[in-house]
This record gives structure tokens, sequence and C-alpha cells, in this order.
């Protein structure tokens, strides 16, 4: 289970952002829909790895958000993800907690209490704040173009909507390194897809050997 769990920064400064967040995520396949738990923090559940990136890909271009990604075993209630319960959903509050004393405002964090379940979960972590740096490194006009990139409009259709030259559209796609990004998520995927796998295992959960 991929639970997230996001807390909008500086909400006391600014507008309530949740239902633009909820809109935002409206088209990822989850399994509990992200709404809002309390005050300025929503969340949901998605289906699998590949959500999981797409999820945390749009929270970072956006911006404005700390965000917590648990993984590992739970329960989905009845009224949504305010029901939910088990290590991944605490796991994901652990991670947006963790996530405020981070310069990207990202944590991933597992549920299970076994040493290779933890150690990939932070091979995720680390490569998810990689992405972030990059995505946050681009400009206004450079992000305007990957967003139609990532809708499936080709240079020339993205160009056109623009109303800029095909040229520009392919400069800030080269220095936006927006290719690099595509050929590396299935990577970040298999990552995130590693550390579910060791964090529902039987034997993730449990004691060391010469544990008490």
């Amino acid at each position: 289970m991929y639970v997230f769990t996001v807390d909008q920064v500086a909400s006391r400064a600014g507008e309530d952002e949740i239902p633009g967040l909820v809109r935002l995520l409206a088209d990822i396949p989850t399994s509990v829909p992200f709404e809002r738990t309390v005050g300025d923090e929503a969340q949901g559940v998605v289906r699998d790895a590949d959500a999981a990136v797409t999820c945390a890909r749009r929270l970072m271009t956006v911006g404005g958000w700390h965000i917590g990604l648990g993984i590992g075993s739970g329960r989905l209630g009845e009224q949504g993800a305010r029901s939910g319960a088990g290590a991944a959903f605490i796991a994901a509050r652990q991670a947006v907690e963790e996530s405020k004393s981070s310069r990207l405002s990202l944590a991933v964090r597992t549920g299970a209490s076994g040493q290779q379940a933890r150690i990939a979960a932070g091979d995720a972590e680390a490569v998810l704040r990689l992405l972030g740096v990059l995505i946050r490194s681009r400009t206004a006009a450079q992000r305007a173009v990957l967003a139609l990139l990532d809708d499936g409009l080709s240079g020339k259709e993205a160009a056109e909507r623009l109303g800029v030259s095909g040229q520009a559209v392919s400069k800030h796609r080269l220095a936006a390194r927006y290719d690099e990004e595509i050929a590396a998520l299935p990577a970040i995927e298999r990552l995130l897809g590693r550390a579910h796998r060791l964090s529902v295992a039987p034997e993730a959960t449990a004691r060391p050997t010469g544990a008490a």
C-alpha cells in the first residue's frame, strides 16, 4: 500500500489549497481518493508505484506541500483515507512530519521494521529528492512546456498551444532535462516497488534475531 499524507506549507499565510490539490490528483489511480483529513492536510492511497511517482512529481512541480509517502501494509476503512489504518498510514504520518525538516519537503518511510525495507525506502526517497531538485530548478516557461508534454502533446502541438515557436519548445525541453527525467521514471518506480515488496513481506516485520 502506498499512502500519501500531504500538509500545506505556511497555510496560515495563504489561501486554502486543498480543493486545488484534490483536483490536481483526481485522475491518478487510487484505492482511496485524495481528500482533506484535517485542517490543511490531505491524504490518499494510490494503487501502485507508477501512480506514486506521478503523484510525487505533480506535488513537487506545483510546490507548497510537505509530502509524506508511507509504504507497507494497511487496511482501508469505509470512510475514505480518514478511516484507514495500519503500518503504511503510520509511516505516512511519520514521513510528512520528517519532510518538514527537508529542503525538498519530501520523505518516504516504510511501515516495516526490517533493515532491508528501511534501506529500500531510503533509496527511493533519495532518488525522488534528486528528481525534486531537477523539477524545482525549472523556469515557469519550462514548466508550462513540460506540462503539455506530460499531457501527451507533441512539441509542435505544445508550441501552437503556447503561441511560441517549435524551436522555443525544443530549447525549453532540452534545458529542463525533460527526456532524462522521463527515462529515469521507470527506475524510480522499480525502487518504490522493491520497497513495497520488502515492506509487506512477512519477514519485513519479524523481530530481529535476539530481540526481546
